[in-house]
């Protein structure tokens, strides 16, 4: 067996890596100081993703000759694949030493340094390897991604487009700049990235999804329905895509379908799983009271909605009133102390233990995994400083949410609240309230129309909801005090973008949840200019009659 064969890396390809890396395997154990033959075996076991065996092969190359940087570079990055991240690190650094122009140790330190979170030390890394390899795709891209991670667009979209430039098949590359391009608010250039993305490569479930997330942000839930389903076809026990579905699905008005798709959430890490008793959903004909259990859950939009339909109007079950049935709150939402029910016909507890172990759901013979909401509302001093105060213009007081603690940009982009409300205080007759408490309270500083402000006197759901009862109307962007006047009754107008919560549906502007809810929903244009005109003019109309909304 001669030397030669085992350093010609180009007579590999005329016979398969098994039979190579047998060519240099053999070559090593004739010649166990041939530092060549090591590092072409270790190149061929990286390729056959033998990573243990390849930094053996490495860690010989480095015994016989310790200057050998391509080596160490390589077994840093072997290193990195055993998740061994200081020592992958050690030895990329340790070839960057010995040869401070070998691009390639500088762009794999980078990856080893993004892994372990040190974005700022990435960055430094990826940009020296790109000075020094300006046509290194993979690092203009992966220096694309972790300038996205830091916050910088802008310079994402550069390097992907350099790194597109050199490789207009980079598909991955392709699907980055996608993200970038979402991530500025550019959708329709994102679903461009997204569409070639697919197009190179169309096994890639990420890219579909996105494509997905996209569509159904520019309101078009027919083509995210089938981006999400594509994606499906590649993982069908995928968690996350099963419930993009099923949000689409609602949205369009096919709840049973939908349901059904939602039920995948408890496979997901976003819900924690709870154990009950008794079947979820399922009456245990043993039990006498239509007693129910809801656990609480993430976030505040869905956990006003649905316990509404416990109120008087629900329906009665079995010739009881559904408020009659008990309702406890699992433990796990510190803020439940807003959702509690008092009064004689129901009584809401907190359960005193952990979560998945609630003793008194024994008792309840329908668990019902939905979230709380505030069933009870007192006179508070919000409603005692609201009452004398919203009466002092001669027309109807208006009450109005502030963009401080809006809905994530999927729901509602964010509302200049200043630009947009001004046209609302214009109109004679109207006096602004505000109810804005917390973050965003300081915008209100910036005002240049009267507005009275409530925000130091509302500390928590109660005041809030005590305050809109004592307004002609409340007028808000999908947010959680949305839901909250919808479900008091209170008079209440949202501005919805153009992709809106699942919630409101498509093409109404009435609501089958809240009755006395108007829907204000953005056009294809996504600009919030004609919304509020459109609120305005109503307002104004309303105004001039005297009436009510």
């Amino acid at each position: 067996m001669s030397r030669r064969s085992a350093t010609s890396p180009s007579a590999w390809p005329s016979r398969p890596l098994e039979r190579a890396a047998e060519v240099c395997r053999r070559a090593v154990q004739r010649h166990p100081d041939f530092v060549a033959g090591h590092y072409n075996l270790g190149n061929i076991l990286r390729q056959l993703d033998r990573t243990a065996a390849a930094v053996e092969c490495y860690e010989w190359v480095i015994a016989l000759d310790g200057g050998h940087a391509e080596a160490r570079t390589n077994l840093g990055v072997e290193l990195q694949k055993l998740g061994r991240l200081d020592e992958a690190a050690e030895q990329c650094a340790r070839a960057i030493d010995l040869r401070p122009g070998l691009a390639l140790a500088h762009y794999n330190l980078g990856n080893i340094r993004k892994q372990q979170g040190r974005l700022d030390a990435a960055v430094a890394c990826y940009r020296r390897a790109v000075e020094l390899d300006p046509g290194h795709a993979q690092a203009h891209n992966n220096l694309g991604v972790a300038l996205a991670e830091l916050g910088d667009q802008d310079g994402c979209v550069q390097h992907c487009q350099q790194a597109l430039a050199l490789e207009p098949g980079y598909a991955r590359c392709w699907y980055n700049l996608g993200n970038a391009r979402r991530a500025q608010g550019q959708l329709e250039r994102a679903v461009e990235c997204y569409r070639r993305a697919v197009a190179l490569d169309p096994h890639y479930r990420e890219t579909h999804n996105n494509l997905g997330v996209v569509f159904s942000e520019l309101g078009e839930p027919h083509e995210a329905l089938a981006c999400y389903r594509k994606a499906l076809l590649l993982q069908p026990d995928d968690a996350e895509l099963h419930m993009n579905v099923a949000f689409m699905q609602l949205l369009l008005g096919r709840f049973e379908d939908g349901w059904n798709e939602y039920e995948w959430r408890w496979r997901s890490q976003k819900f924690a799983p709870r154990r009950y008793p008794v079947p979820v959903g399922r009456r245990a004909r043993a039990r006498q009271d239509p007693a129910a259990a809801f656990g609480a859950g993430p976030g505040r939009h869905p956990a006003l909605h649905p316990l509404r339909r416990l109120g008087p109007d629900a329906g009665r079950s079995r010739g009881r009133d559904l408020s009659e049935a008990a309702v406890v709150l699992a433990r796990g939402d510190r803020r439940d102390r807003s959702f509690r029910r008092q009064g004689r016909a129901a009584a809401a507890r907190r359960s005193a233990r952990p979560a998945d172990e609630p003793p008194a759901i024994a008792r309840y013979d329908r668990p019902a995994p939905a979230r709380a909401d505030p069933l009870f509302v007192h006179r508070t001093r919000a409603s005692r400083a609201i009452r004398p105060r919203a009466r002092r213009a001669p027309g109807p007081a208006r009450g109005h949410r502030l963009a401080g603690q809006s809905a994530s940009r999927r729901r509602s982009p964010a509302i200049d609240p200043l630009a947009r409300f001004a046209a609302l205080a214009a109109i004679p007759g109207v006096e602004l309230v505000s109810l804005q408490w917390g973050a965003g309270a300081e915008q209100l500083a910036r005002a240049d129309f009267p507005i009275t402000d409530l925000g130091d006197r509302i500390e928590d759901f109660r005041d809030l909801a005590a305050a809109m009862l004592a307004l002609d109307l409340v007028v808000c962007c999908d947010t959680a005090p949305a839901h909250l006047a919808g479900g008091l009754g209170a008079p209440v107008w949202v501005a919805l973008s153009v992709a809106p919560d699942w919630r409101w549906l498509r093409g109404r502007a009435d609501t089958p949840w809240y009755p006395t809810m108007r829907l204000y929903r953005q056009s294809a244009t996504r600009t919030w200019e004609p919304v509020f005109a459109e609120m305005a003019a109503d307002l104004r109309a309303l105004a001039a009659a005297g009436a009510s909304p």
